[in-house]
């Protein structure tokens, strides 16, 4: 499965036409639509188009259509044709913004309406596991199956089953480290979790890796300076991090660096 997003451009009234990709793989067969009456369906009397075979689209409306704030929903039938995994046995639905259409994706989904989607590539099922955020970002599963997602200055625990709770931090912007009630992140988005359970968090507008304990429950922060200067400053916003068994990757202003629990390599 691929997931992309992407942003496009079109007159918010007027007339015109609105072009782009839906893409899981790439969709034939989907069908586009303006989504005038905002309910994430395709209906009789709204502008609409069918995807071709590489999922191109192009979406025409008239002269008293006014698209501004309006979805383009892309409804995936069965029947339809995903070029990474086949025909479609179970119909679902992409949608993204129309001046911001150039991409319908499961991430263009996301964004319009700050949810976090459950996806079965083998099914093409594309379910709600939570809504509510604000800007959801970085996203990682625990050894149990629930999710972390990184939203402003929080970081959410949702269970398999939806339910959404605040993992660590708060509406409040900060530093401090700690119990997961006490401590503060500012902005945070990469999220990473290894095999002995730890989470690993690039909390960008504090520059910084943080490092929580989820066992005990408490966050603490990495000090990389002790190693080298450049990868001090390769904390600059993070906002990627990824945990292997060669270690601990992030990737700052400066580039990708690696640390292996003693010391850290560009």
């Amino acid at each position: 499965m691929v997931a992309c997003g992407g942003g496009g451009g079109t007159t918010p009234s007027g007339g015109g036409s609105i072009s782009g990709k839906v893409i899981d793989g790439y969709i034939q067969g989907a069908t586009v639509c303006l989504d005038l009456n905002q309910n994430n369906s395709c209906d009789t009397g709204e502008p609409s188009t069918t995807t071709s075979a590489n999922g191109s689209y192009t979406l025409s409306y008239g002269s008293d259509a006014v698209i501004e704030n309006i979805p383009v929903v892309g409804n995936v039938p069965v029947g339809a044709i995903d070029q990474s995994d086949g025909t479609i046995s179970k119909a679902y639905t992409f949608a993204a913004p129309a001046n911001n259409a150039l991409v319908i994706s499961p991430f263009s989904t996301l964004a319009l309406y700050k949810i976090v989607l459950k996806i079965n590539p083998l099914i093409g099922a594309a379910t709600v596991l939570a809504n509510g955020f604000t800007a959801p970002g970085g996203l990682a599963l625990d050894a149990s199956g629930n999710l972390y997602v990184t939203d402003q200055n929080k970081i959410f625990k949702v269970t398999p089953s939806g339910e959404k709770t605040t993992y660590a931090g708060s509406s409040t912007a900060g530093s401090n480290d700690g119990s997961l009630s006490v401590a503060r992140f500012n902005s945070p988005t990469g999220l990473s979790i290894s095999t002995d359970g730890t989470m690993y968090v690039a909390d960008t507008n504090n520059d910084a890796i943080r490092r929580i304990n989820m066992s005990t429950g408490t966050v603490s922060t990495l000090d990389l300076s002790t190693f080298n200067s450049a990868a001090y400053t390769a904390t600059n916003t993070p906002k990627f991090v990824a945990v292997t068994s060669t270690g601990l990757y992030y990737a700052g202003s400066n580039g990708i660096f690696r640390w292996d629990g003693t010391r850290v390599t560009g």
